[in-house]
């Protein structure tokens, strides 16, 4: 098995190979770059157009052409290629996106042993790294993070203190009153919650209360009674 992976194209998808599923892939996706969220507005008495950015990217398909063998195992498959999950290519061994299939599956007969048909991921702009787990910081003391990425990432943080305490990442503060525990500041989701889960509403913190880690090098340091902070910084590539 170890001598097919290597050689031959496959995809993960849910964790779940496709040379394991007897799935031939006979084309694999083009690596892309997402399209930039960019609207244009016509201003009267001014020349061209204003472009408006809002800083964000679009979702785009990859569309993976399959065969199968054995149609005894199509019911299977069908199944396994449904609804939301991450994604492997073998183009990019390295690298998992987040993924949705919801088109139709035809399964059409390709020369007389094989039935061939197409996979179309729906897939979220970023890609991120198979080896996140290893990127988990625990700090105890104020420390540079290295953001090996390509865009700002959305970290997961927790904090583990009580009273007031304030994080601040490269020179901007967010502060955080009446901690009991912790708390974690989920950047991805939009959500803070306390230590039991529940969500937590930071006082006077307004729009911007959510921290992102920009390229390259983070200053990471707080005041208050802080124990240590443990950030998941889930680098991610366009």
């Amino acid at each position: 098995m170890r001598f097919e992976t290597l050689y031959k194209p496959y995809f993960i998808f849910r964790g779940k190979n496709s040379l394991g599923m007897g799935v031939i892939v006979t084309s694999m996706p083009d690596v892309y770059k997402p399209k930039r969220r960019v609207s244009t507005q016509e201003i009267p008495g001014r020349d061209g157009v204003l472009h408006v950015d809002e800083g964000t990217y679009e979702n785009y398909n990859k569309v993976v052409e399959c065969a199968v063998v054995e149609r005894a195992n199509l019911d299977g498959i069908c199944a396994w290629l449904d609804g939301s999950g991450e994604a492997i290519f073998s183009t990019e061994p390295d690298k998992v996106y987040r993924v949705r299939v919801d088109n139709q599956i035809s399964i059409g007969k390709m020369l007389q042993y094989f039935q061939k048909f197409q996979v179309t991921f729906d897939t979220y702009p970023f890609k991120y790294s198979v080896n996140a787990a290893d990127d988990f910081v625990m700090l105890t003391k104020p420390s540079l993070l290295r953001n090996r990425g390509t865009v700002a990432a959305e970290p997961k943080i927790k904090i583990y203190g009580t009273g007031s305490v304030v994080l601040i990442i490269n020179g901007k503060e967010y502060r955080l009153d009446g901690l009991q525990e912790s708390v974690v500041l989920e950047s991805e989701m939009m959500e803070v919650l306390d230590g039991a889960g529940v969500t937590y509403t930071p006082p006077d913190l307004g729009d911007d209360l959510f921290p992102r880690l920009k390229v390259g090098n983070n200053e990471i340091s707080w005041t208050g009674n802080v124990e240590k902070i443990e950030i998941e910084p889930r680098w991610r590539w366009l």
